[in-house]
C-alpha cells in the first residue's frame, strides 16, 4: 500500500513538473513574441474576413492572401480536368475499410503483425482525403499546386507506420538518384552502375534534360 501511493505520489510530481515546464514555455513565448498587438489584431481580423482566404506558399515560408473566389474558382477548373480526375458515383471509404480488415486480420492471426499495430491500423472513422490547392507564387498567373490532405482517412496510419519502417532505406541502393545535379554532372560510378540497369533510358532522358536546358539559356 505504501509503495502504490509512493508511485502515485512520483507520477503525480512528474506530471506537475511537465505542466510547470509547459507553462514557462508559453508564457516565455507570449513574453517574447515579435508580433505587436496592432499585427495581432490585424492578423485576427483577416482570419474572419471571409471574402479571402489564407494558405502557404507551394515554395518557401511565405502565407499568400488570396481572394477566396478566384480560389474556388482555380480549383473548380483543376477538378474538372478530366484527363487527370474522375467522378465517382459513390464515396468509396467504406469499401476501402472493409477491404483493409479483410486485409489485416489474417496477418493479425498468422502473427505477421503485433496486437498494437492491428489495433492502430485498423480504420474506424469515415474520413475521406481532402484536396486543397498552395499557390505557385513563383509562376505567371498563380496556378495552384494540388495537396491531398489523406489525416485519418482509413490508410492513414499503416501508411504513415510503414513509411517510418522503410524510409531508413532510402538512398542505400544504387537506382536511388539524390538530386538534379546528380542526374546531369559529370558520371559518378553509381551513375553508371543506375545507367547500365537502366539500359541506357537515363542516358537518354538526361541528355533531353540537358539539352531543353541549354537552349533556354541561349534563349535568354
Amino acid at each position: 500500500m505504501v509503495k502504490r501511493t509512493f508511485r502515485r505520489g512520483v507520477e503525480d510530481l512528474r506530471w506537475l513538473s511537465r505542466l510547470l515546464h509547459s507553462l514557462r514555455r508559453t508564457v516565455y513565448q507570449i513574453q517574447h513574441s515579435n508580433i505587436t498587438k496592432e499585427e495581432q489584431s490585424a492578423m485576427t481580423a483577416l482570419s474572419k474576413n471571409e471574402q479571402i482566404i489564407i494558405l502557404p506558399a507551394d515554395k518557401g515560408r511565405t502565407t499568400v492572401v488570396m481572394d477566396r473566389e478566384k480560389y474556388k474558382q482555380q480549383m473548380k477548373q483543376m477538378l474538372e480536368d478530366k484527363n487527370t480526375y474522375e467522378i465517382l458515383k459513390k464515396d468509396p471509404t467504406e469499401n476501402i475499410k472493409k477491404n483493409m480488415k479483410k486485409l489485416l486480420k489474417p496477418l493479425h492471426e498468422k502473427g505477421k503483425i503485433t496486437e498494437k499495430m492491428y489495433k492502430h491500423w485498423i480504420p474506424t472513422a469515415n474520413i475521406t482525403p481532402r484536396i486543397y490547392g498552395t499557390p505557385k507564387i513563383h509562376k505567371q498567373n498563380t496556378p495552384l499546386r494540388p495537396i491531398v490532405d489523406s489525416i485519418g482517412t482509413p490508410t492513414y496510419n499503416m501508411a504513415k507506420d510503414i513509411s517510418r519502417i522503410i524510409s531508413p532505406l532510402l538512398g542505400n541502393t544504387d537506382q536511388h538518384c539524390k538530386n538534379s545535379i546528380e542526374l546531369l554532372f559529370p558520371p559518378t560510378r553509381k551513375m553508371q552502375r543506375m545507367e547500365k540497369s537502366s539500359g541506357g533510358l537515363l542516358l537518354a532522358l538526361s541528355h533531353i534534360f540537358r539539352s531543353n536546358v541549354t537552349n533556354k539559356a541561349k534563349k535568354c
